[in-house]
């Protein structure tokens, strides 16, 4: 059986759009000059070379206006860390059954109807509840085996963590899959997945 909630989080690098537009540019630009060269206006006037000139530096400044610029960072050992405090939190208060605190964690992506099943917390009781049943409610121990961190800061911010642990429980082990975002500077879980393993 598994439980799924929110999938993978698309991550976007480039941003065509402006690189379209670009191009675009450069087209138009290239069919100008040869415009003037088929019309045999070889010769054109300073007034006209100096127009030209105005509106390719126009068209320079709209595109490195209209793009981001942003330095990003991968698989960086201090946003492991960072996203880790949110997942050991959230496993610390279920093990205290303290469920309402522990909802706090999640953020709102997380109960939307487009990324997943859960759509209220009621429905994240109830799938919790269920893991309990069938895998057990005691917690023994919690190895981090897989983990994956983008975060890209500048003029487009984006923080985005993937940590999938390992959990021996009193009837069946699993393996339990956090997806994380940051939100308004604080780190939100947008994702869970639970497969049972042996």
């Amino acid at each position: 059986m598994r439980y799924t909630s929110a999938k993978y989080i698309e991550m976007k690098y480039i941003n065509k759009k402006h690189l379209k537009i670009f191009f675009k540019c450069l087209i138009i630009y290239f069919c100008v000059i040869n415009l003037y060269r088929f019309l045999g206006l070889t010769t054109l006037k300073s007034k006209n070379i100096l127009l030209m000139k105005k509106y390719i530096l126009i068209l320079v400044i709209l595109f490195l206006t209209s793009c981001n610029f942003n330095k990003t960072y991968r698989n960086r050992e201090e946003d492991k860390k960072e996203a880790e405090k949110i997942t050991e939190k959230y496993y610390q208060l279920i093990k205290e059954n303290n469920r309402q605190e522990a909802f706090k964690l999640f953020g709102e992506k997380f109960f939307d109807k487009k990324y997943g099943k859960i759509n209220n917390k009621k429905q994240l009781n109830q799938m919790i509840d269920d893991i309990n049943t069938e895998c057990g409610d005691k917690i023994s121990n919690i190895q981090l085996t897989i983990w994956e961190t983008f975060v890209s800061v500048g003029t487009n911010p984006k923080s985005q963590y993937v940590l999938s642990y390992r959990i021996e429980r009193n009837i069946q082990n699993t393996q339990e899959k956090f997806t994380l975002e940051k939100e308004d500077d604080s780190i939100k879980i947008v994702g869970y997945d639970v497969h049972f393993t042996k």
